[in-house]
């Protein structure tokens, strides 16, 4: 409660207090606590005070180690990592990777890494689909926004759009997000496979941000080489998915990562899905042709 105090002293007293209080402590003594504990260290690393920010980071750090402790599956049970997971997640998924405050996103993005790599699969796939989700949107959502800017303005000051999309791609592939997804790969099974296609459609379909979008076309490829007979009997509605994106989006960079996906499940689907993709795309040419033509004809 004294962490919410309009004092800044007993906010920031609160604060350290906190920190000293959850250090070594057993899910059993925490658990009907963690939830209101996050959202208390979350609050305290954007106060308006430096000191009580200050005092926040030791908070948070101390609540980021007892996390991760209770989700390892070889510190703590299976069922103290499942309920562990269940409870943390969802805040830092739907309220740490979307905040606007920086310090609040890294610390969010960094425990559901450790998460992701220290909980068993057990534990993980319930979340894996939504985890997935979100970690695609902050590809975008978390990137520089003086890179979008810069590429807005790239033809003005010489800078070739192309090169910049990119390097933009370079770096999200190689961020904490980036990194994460492909750590999930590894636990995904035929479950969260039949969740996770109709997730991954709806990102292609109306997720903001190249680097979500090309970032869900890596993930399918990615996917495919790493589970690719999960995949298979999924593989007509990931074509359906990715050609409509691909149509739509004037990104050549995006384009090109969805096609090269394409190509990558094509290599996994069954002989028909195949010739179903072949006619497909046949009838986007000439769609695309006939439609060129006829603009030149009314020209």
């Amino acid at each position: 409660t004294e962490c919410g105090s309009r004092m800044w002293r007993a906010r920031q007293s609160s604060a350290l207090a906190l920190a000293e209080l959850l250090t070594g402590r057993r899910f059993a003594e925490v658990e009907v606590y963690l939830e209101r504990v996050w959202t208390v260290s979350l609050r305290v690393i954007d106060d308006i005070k430096e000191t009580v920010r200050e005092a926040g980071k030791t908070t948070c750090r101390t609540v980021r180690g007892l996390t991760v402790r209770l989700c390892d599956a070889h510190h703590s049970s299976p069922s103290e990592v499942s309920r562990t997971i269940s409870t943390v997640l969802p805040l830092l998924l739907q309220t740490g990777l979307v905040s606007p405050v920086k310090e609040i996103q890294a610390l969010s993005i960094d425990v559901v890494m450790k998460v992701a790599k220290q909980a068993g699969s057990a534990e993980l796939r319930p979340h894996i689909p939504d985890m997935v989700k979100c970690l695609l949107e902050a590809l975008s959502s978390m990137e520089d926004s003086r890179l979008n800017y810069i590429e807005q303005h790239a033809p003005a000051i010489g800078l070739s759009t192309e090169r910049l999309e990119s390097a933009r791609l370079a770096a999200a592939k190689a961020s904490p997000m980036g990194e994460t997804l492909d750590v999930l790969m590894g636990h995904v099974d035929e479950g969260v496979m039949t969740e996770l296609v109709p997730v991954i459609a709806g990102v292609l379909r109306s997720g903001i941000g190249l680097n979500t979008r090309a970032g869900a076309g890596r993930f399918i490829a990615r996917l495919c080489l790493r589970r690719g007979s999960l995949v298979r009997p999924h593989a007509g509605k990931l074509f359906k998915a990715m050609l409509g994106a691909a149509a739509a989006d004037k990104s050549a960079s995006v384009t090109s990562a969805l096609v090269a996906a394409v190509a990558v499940v094509a290599r996994f689907a069954a002989e028909p899905r195949v010739d179903q993709l072949i006619n497909d795309l046949v009838a986007m040419y000439e769609d695309d042709k006939d439609g060129g033509d006829g603009g030149a004809d009314k020209g």
